[in-house]
């Protein structure tokens, strides 16, 4: 069974995993790219968005890339146990830093203003936030989002 000492270190890979670390901050910052409002700021977040958009397909090669040769170190229920618990917590932390987050500032964030004052901490954990209808770009779509 080989250790991770054995395999050799990769520089260019942490240099992709930063760079696109980097443009996936990029992304979301610049999600004014999907309001209608060709502005200054949109054409700039438009072109921010063009240059980031590598991002997303480098991070699927590199964990595939890290994934390769998995069943020689574990087998793959111990790999599934690991990696569940692991996406698991940080799905639960960021949830609740985010649910606390957008009850600090409701103000700060796109469209969860109306929220305000609609809900709680125990209809965010039973599912029975209110449900809104919201249109986005000419097209209608169903949104059911939870906010306090």
């Amino acid at each position: 069974m080989p250790t991770n000492a054995s395999r050799p270190r990769l520089y260019f890979v942490y240099v992709l995993n930063i760079l696109s670390c980097i443009a996936v901050v990029t992304l979301h910052t610049t999600l004014s790219v999907y309001t209608p409002k060709p502005t200054g700021a949109w054409v700039w977040a438009v072109v921010l968005q063009s240059i980031a958009i590598f991002a997303v397909p480098i991070f699927f090669m590199i964990s595939g890339m890290n994934l390769l040769g998995y069943r020689r170190r574990e087998s793959t229920a111990q790999f599934m146990r690991k990696r569940c618990w692991k996406i698991g917590k940080a799905l639960v932390l960021g949830s609740i830093v985010c649910y606390v987050v957008f009850c600090l500032f409701p103000y700060s964030f796109f469209g969860a203003e109306q929220y305000v004052g609609t809900g709680g901490m125990i209809d965010f954990a039973d599912g029975s936030c209110p449900t809104t209808s919201m249109t986005c770009i000419g097209s209608s779509t169903r949104l059911s989002t939870c906010m306090c």
